[in-house]
């Protein structure tokens, strides 16, 4: 039960950080757009 509750958990992290790294690159090519 909590072995489960650790890998919710993780997955939600893990999908949180891949939207902010996109966010995050998104960020970086309008900063290099001229």
């Amino acid at each position: 039960m909590l072995l489960r509750l650790i890998q919710d958990q993780i997955k939600e992290r893990s999908s949180q950080n891949i939207v902010e790294s996109r966010s995050f690159q998104a960020m970086l090519e309008d900063a290099l757009k001229p």
